[in-house]
């Protein structure tokens, strides 16, 4: 997508007006998402769309590939935010979620029982989506001790060390949240 073609551009007002680019104070950040960071103002860095767009595009495309094979992905959020957009997301086949804290082991001691919204039959995932990682970096911890993939929302204060599609992002912005179901159902219906 070029930078100055009318998709990115619209691509690039609707970022902007969910609030993904802005990240937390300055005071509350991990140097490892130094490249992801555009600037700081008043207090709170910035995160760099130009940097988000090809990721959230590259992620986007590995859940399509991965969900057109029929293939099982896990999507977490267990944020008051998210929470009910994992329900929703869950109505469509092959997609199963978990809307309440990881139960360490849950991926290394393989029990689908551990996980809500699931079926009986609910096989080992082929990708982990992560809406919210705080609170849940053991997932990702499992996730590449099996060899999962994991595309996950980066914000400032999250290390993005084994998550293989990161989308800086805003994690906690309502608006950014909605966005990113909505990018994610709209895959669904394809």
């Amino acid at each position: 997508m070029l930078k100055n073609s009318k998709k990115y551009i619209n691509l690039l007002q609707v970022l902007l007006e969910t609030k993904v680019h802005i990240g937390h104070k300055k005071t509350d950040w991990v140097p490892k998402v130094a490249p992801y960071i555009l600037a700081e103002y008043k207090g709170l860095y910035l995160l760099n769309l130009e940097h988000t767009i090809p990721l959230l595009k590259k992620a986007l495309g590995v859940f399509f590939q991965i969900y057109k094979r029929n293939k099982n992905i896990l999507v977490i959020g267990n944020s008051n935010t998210n929470r009910s957009y994992v329900a929703e997301l869950v109505k469509n086949d092959n997609i199963y979620g978990l809307y309440t804290k990881w139960v360490g082991g849950s991926l290394s001691n393989w029990n689908p029982r551990h996980f809500k919204y699931t079926q009986v039959n609910f096989k080992e995932p082929s990708l982990i989506v992560l809406l919210n990682v705080k609170g849940n970096e053991n997932v990702i911890k499992e996730a590449t001790k099996k060899s999962i993939p994991v595309i996950a929302i980066v914000d400032t204060q999250i290390d993005p060390k084994g998550i293989q599609y990161p989308i800086p992002g805003n994690d906690d912005s309502p608006q950014a949240q909605y966005l990113y179901y909505k990018l994610i159902l709209n895959i669904l219906k394809k």
